[in-house]
């Protein structure tokens, strides 16, 4: 898997079959999207979410009244702010067993949307979450363990099956014991370190992730089996916009520079990607209040949006961007639109990991 502590946590652990971690849904907050629906089962507690100010929106001077700037400064400051609630499925399995995956069941991925187990899935993973004993905060803090990972098997199914046993996976990382797979599963090597399985639908920018399913190694268990459904993995979300300081542009003027070098942190408070994927800016009719529950896909809501790669670069002249045409950035409008610039990393989640709302300016032209 090549990719803050805020949620709230229940494990029950069992010697075999699955239990549940962080099951539960947010409450309140700017805007929201669920995989699931809400239950009754794990208590669930809720800190950090954003609050809101009652119009949704962020407040900002009239047109005019600040400075416009040549240069945009990304920081902390004028980013958006986003909880991310993840609930999982725990399975117990075999130390050094050859285990099955199975992924026949998952007919909805963990953003909700619904997918073909066999016709949309291309690509299998295995990964060992490298930081030891984190099984129980593992719903908590996962937007940070999925950065901490070791690839060890991976397998492309092309569309052409729902389920694999270990030994039909090719190996990423060699194991401890050299041409012998299962000492990938060795309790005594790898006893409390928290595995991922995930599945992936392949397009044009790499693999999408659809569903995880976290296992751990159980010398009481003796389960093979690591049966993905719908509910392995559960996402619920808070956005909120109305804590972003809005940057002035002159209108009409691509000739930007966009900053990065003082971005310490991503938008899930761990240290900012040291590559992106992406730099964003996009044109919508909606208000900006009406766009934080639109985070996870700001494309399908924009009128327009303009794009280009971000690499390693600190420095960004958004005159590059261009839209799906082939036609430049043309600046912003002086008024009647919503303008965001958001920067992407191949990630867990699609939501961006620096966002911003640009506004027009006329002071200091």
């Amino acid at each position: 898997m090549k990719l803050a502590s805020w949620f709230s946590l229940a494990l029950a652990l069992a010697c075999s079959g699955t239990s549940s971690i962080g099951r539960g849904t947010l409450d309140g907050g700017g805007g929201q999207g669920s995989s699931e629906q809400p239950d009754s089962g794990t208590p669930f507690v809720t800190a950090g979410t954003p609050s809101t100010d009652g119009s949704g929106g962020v407040t900002s001077e009239p047109p005019g009244a600040a400075e416009c700037v040549s240069t945009i400064e990304a920081s902390e400051a004028n980013d958006y702010e986003l909880v991310p609630t993840f609930g999982f499925e725990l399975t117990h399995v075999a130390p050094n067993m050859d285990l099955t995956f199975d992924w026949s069941g998952v007919t909805q991925d963990f953003m909700g949307k619904p997918l073909d187990p066999k016709a949309d899935i291309a690509h299998v993973e295995l990964s060992l979450v490298t930081h030891k004993n984190t099984a129980d905060v593992l719903a908590r803090d996962f937007m940070t363990l999925s950065t901490k990972t070791a690839d060890l098997l991976e397998l492309d199914t092309l569309g052409s099956r729902t389920r694999a046993g270990t030994q039909k996976f090719t190996v990423q990382m060699p194991p401890p014991i050299q041409d012998y797979v299962l000492s990938d599963f060795d309790s005594v090597t790898f006893g409390g370190y928290p595995y991922l399985v995930s599945i992936a639908s392949t397009s044009a920018a790499g693999n999408q992730i659809r569903m995880f399913a976290p296992f751990v190694l159980d010398d009481a268990s003796m389960n093979t089996y690591v049966f993905m459904t719908s509910q392995s993995t559960t996402l619920a979300w808070a956005s909120s916009l109305t804590t972003l300081t809005p940057v002035h542009v002159r209108p009409q003027d691509p000739h930007e520079m966009l900053d990065l070098s003082h971005l310490t942190s991503d938008v899930y408070g761990r240290p900012f990607p040291q590559t992106l994927r992406e730099v964003r800016i996009s044109e919508h009719s909606a208000a900006l209040e009406d766009l934080a529950g639109e985070v996870m896909d700001l494309d399908a809501v924009a009128d327009h949006v303009w794009r280009a790669p971000a690499g390693t670069e600190t420095s960004i002249d958004l005159s590059t961007l261009t839209d799906d045409d082939g036609q430049a950035f043309r600046g912003i409008d002086l008024a009647g639109h919503t303008w965001l610039l958001a920067l992407y990393a191949d990630d867990v989640i699609p939501a961006p990991v620096f966002l911003t709302a640009l506004e027009p300016c006329t002071a200091g032209q």
